[in-house]
């Protein structure tokens, strides 16, 4: 399903407002390769480009690698294999050629106290042609017949293991599709082509959602036993102020869960349901020390 979202800024103009707002920062660009998946994601439907910028400037990032990526209609045309059927969806393929050379995807990159942090922006077309591809892709694979046990086993595989990526699961339900797709090329085998790719992409987003509804149901179903055991955790006994409870809360249920996001909805219904049990546990007895003695 696509979630439907509001139109943003053309890419282009993403790009343009990245490379000024570095500047503006004093952030030096550079081109550069990153070893490693990130550990911070900004997905610009959720954080805005200065926002992202300003956390840059705030953690003293050495620099900033901005990527773009290019829309390619030929590309995505060929990804569609079977020309007849191809053809019966002729009027909407034809439809997104108009894109053909446009951005549809700006990154940018930095390291910081130890950690990878990225923020992306896609435009929302993309997730439009995402959705044709797929079509044409389940329509592909009811016609084909070869070597079918060994494709799926190869398609489950790699999606359990996209879907295992901590930022997959860290990043919650918008932008997972784009993250998922954008962190599955390091897991790639050499007979894994783009069409077996962008199942297990949405075999795994699909995997990742289910897992975290399983998750969290148990979670919620027993709300006040895991307050419990969140108070008895230094990170919550060493917050005071509400929004450190609050992450403490989010952070206790990541490890809980073995890494699927919480709504903020529920990091604070935790953190409100904690503060009680707090206020309900038994306090130990004060230590009473007789004067003149050493303790």
């Amino acid at each position: 399903m696509t979630i439907e979202r509001a139109p943003g800024p053309e890419m282009s103009l993403v790009l343009k407002n990245a490379r000024a707002g570095a500047r503006e920062r004093g952030l030096p660009v550079l081109n550069a390769s990153f070893g490693t998946e990130p550990s911070v994601i900004f997905v610009n439907a959720q954080v805005g480009l200065d926002e992202a910028l300003d956390v840059a400037k705030a953690m003293n990032a050495p620099f900033l690698s901005i990527d773009a990526t290019e829309f390619s209609f030929e590309d995505s045309v060929s990804e569609m294999s079977e020309e007849n059927e191809t053809a019966a969806l002729e009027p909407e393929v034809k439809d997104f050629k108009k894109y053909d050379g446009e951005l549809d995807g700006v990154y940018v990159r930095w390291v910081a106290a130890g950690e990878s942090f990225l923020y992306m922006a896609t435009p929302e077309w993309s997730d439009r042609i995402d959705e044709l591809q797929g079509r044409q892709e389940e329509r592909d694979r009811e016609n084909r017949s070869r070597d079918v046990a060994a494709r799926w086993a190869r398609r489950r595989e790699l999606a359990e293991e996209i879907e295992a990526l901590p930022a997959v699961r860290g990043i919650g339900t918008r932008g997972r599709k784009a993250l998922a797709t954008r962190l599955a090329g390091g897991l790639l085998k050499g007979e894994d082509d783009p069409e077996l790719v962008l199942g297990a992409v949405r075999d795994a987003v699909e995997l990742a959602s289910v897992n975290a509804i399983g998750a969290y149901a148990e979670i919620e179903s027993d709300l006040r036993v895991v307050a419990r055991h969140l108070i008895e955790t230094d990170a919550w006994q060493n917050a005071w102020r509400t929004p450190d409870r609050i992450a403490a809360a989010k952070a206790f249920l990541l490890i809980t869960t073995n890494g699927y996001a919480p709504t903020a909805a529920l990091s604070e219904q935790l953190r409100g349901v904690a503060e009680d049990e707090a206020r309900l546990k038994p306090k130990k007895p004060q230590r009473h020390i007789p004067l003149g003695t050493n303790p």
